[in-house]
């Protein structure tokens, strides 16, 4: 279960590394992390 939940936390932050180039707003989606979990 641990290895899933760090898979799919890393998944999640490459995601929203991708999907904002921002480094402010990329901050301001990282709760959305927790969210989805």
């Amino acid at each position: 279960v641990a290895r899933r939940y760090w898979q799919d936390g890393a998944a999640a932050l490459e995601a929203i590394s991708e999907e904002t180039p921002d480094p402010v707003e990329a901050l301001h989606r990282f709760p959305e992390i927790f969210r989805r979990s």
